[in-house]
C-alpha cells in the first residue's frame, strides 16, 4: 500500500520529528511512503535520501496551492493520506473526497476544529481520543498512536551526580512549556543553598518574545545568571542529554512530549509535570518523579528529593529506559502500533 505522509509547515519541532518518525516506522512495516513537505520549509532537508519526497508550495486558502496539491496527489495515487499539519487538512480532505482517497488527521493536540473533518483520526494519547469522542467523532474511527522515537541507545546505569549536578530542560520558549516555573524552582533551590548548574536548550520566535523576556527577568530576580546556561537550539541531542544529571519537563500544557522520550533514551533521571501527555506516559510507573504542573515549589521539592536520593535517581533512569523500549520504540512497539492503526483503517475500507 502507498501512503502519502504530509507536513507542510516551515518550522522544526516536536510535530515535525513525529512526521519523520512516521515515515521511518511505515517504511519498516513495508509501506511505500512518499513525503509531502513545504518547498521553503526546514523539514525538506531532514528527509533521508532513500525516501521519496515532493516539495510543494503552501498558502492557506490559495487556489494555486490547491491546484499543486491536487495534481501531486493525482500523480502519486496514494491509497491513504496522513496529514500532520492542521492548516492543510481542509484542502486534503477535499482532495481526498474528489479522488476517493481516505484522509487521516494525525492529532498532535486536542483541538477539535479541523481534525474532526478527517475520515479517520490518529490520536497521540487516550486523553485526546476521549475529547474527540465527546465532540461527536465516531469512536471506531479514532486510533491511539503514541509518538515514538528510535530508541537505539543502550541503557547506561546512573552511578552518581556531577559536582555540582546539572539539571536541564529543552523546548521552545512558549508559555505552555513552563520555563518560568522551572526558573522559579531553581531559585528556591538556590535559596536553600543547594548547588547545581542548569541548562535550557531552545529559543524564542517573535510570537513569544515577551515570555522569553519574562524568563530572563526571573533569572535576574533570582540571581541565577551564573547558574543557568541558555544554549539555544541544539542539533546534538546526545551531548545535551548525556551532559545532564536530571532532565526536567516543566510544561503547563503538553499534548505528548517527545523530549521526555529522548531523555529516557539517554537513561536520564526525569522530573515531569502532570501535564496531559507526560501524565499518560508515566502513569502507573516509577519511571519519573512527578510534580503538580505550574507549581514551582512542588518542582523544587521533586528536584531536591531526587538530588538527595541516588538510588531513586538510578531507579528512575532504569525504569524510564525500559518504559521507552517497551512502549515507544520506533523500531518495535511504535512501528507495530502505527501499522495496526493503518491496517485497521484499510480493513474498514475493505482494502485489507
Amino acid at each position: 500500500m502507498k501512503i502519502a505522509n504530509v507536513f507542510l509547515g516551515k518550522t522544526l519541532g516536536g510535530i515535525e520529528q513525529a512526521f519523520l518518525d512516521y515515515t521511518q516506522a511505515l517504511r519498516l512495516k513495508g509501506y511505500d511512503v512518499v513525503d509531502f513537505v513545504h518547498k521553503d520549509g526546514l523539514l525538506k532537508d531532514k528527509i533521508p535520501l532513500e525516501v521519496r519526497k515532493r516539495e510543494l508550495p503552501f498558502r492557506k486558502r490559495s487556489p494555486v496551492t490547491f491546484y499543486y496539491l491536487f495534481q501531486t496527489v493525482k500523480s502519486e495515487k496514494p491509497d491513504l493520506i496522513l496529514v500532520h499539519y492542521k492548516n492543510s487538512l481542509g484542502m486534503f480532505r477535499l482532495i481526498g473526497k474528489i479522488s476517493g482517497i481516505p484522509v487521516v488527521g494525525v492529532a498532535h493536540n486536542p483541538k477539535t476544529k479541523h481534525i474532526i473533518k478527517s475520515d479517520f483520526i490518529f490520536s497521540i494519547t487516550e486523553y485526546q481520543r476521549r475529547i474527540f469522542i465527546e465532540a461527536g467523532y465516531p469512536s471506531d474511527r479514532i486510533f491511539v498512536v503514541p509518538n515514538m522515537i528510535d530508541a537505539d541507545e543502550p541503557f547506561k546505569a546512573f552511578d552518581g551526580f556531577q559536582n555540582p549536578p546539572v539539571i536541564g530542560a529543552i523546548g521552545r520558549f512558549d508559555p505552555m512549556k513552563g520555563f518560568d516555573t522551572f526558573v522559579e524552582a531553581l531559585g528556591i533551590l538556590k535559596k536553600k543553598g543547594i548547588k547545581f548548574r542548569a541548562k535550557i536548550a531552545g529559543a524564542a520566535n517573535k510570537s513569544y518574545e515577551d515570555f522569553y523576556k519574562k524568563v530572563l527577568d526571573l533569572i535576574s530576580q533570582n540571581h541565577l545568571e551564573e547558574d543557568i546556561e541558555l544554549s539555544g537550539w541544539t542539533d546534538d541531542k546526545k551531548s545535551f542529554y548525556e551532559g545532564l544529571d536530571i532532565f526536567v519537563m516543566p510544561s503547563n500544557f503538553e499534548p505528548f512530549g517527545i523530549v521526555v522520550l529522548e531523555a529516557l533514551k539517554y537513561s536520564r533521571p526525569t522530573v515531569s509535570s502532570t501535564a496531559e501527555g507526560p501524565l499518560e506516559i508515566f502513569s502507573g510507573t516509577d519511571a519519573a518523579v512527578m510534580f503538580e504542573k505550574g507549581n514551582a515549589k512542588a518542582l523544587a521539592d521533586a528536584l531536591e528529593k531526587l538530588l538527595s536520593d541516588l538510588p531513586l535517581a538510578a531507579k528512575c533512569a532504569e525504569k524510564g529506559w525500559h518504559l521507552l523500549k517497551e512502549r515507544y520504540d520506533l523500531r518495535t512497539s511504535g512501528a507495530a502500533t502505527l501499522d495496526k492503526a493503518v491496517s485497521s483503517v484499510f480493513k474498514q475500507l475493505g482494502k485489507a
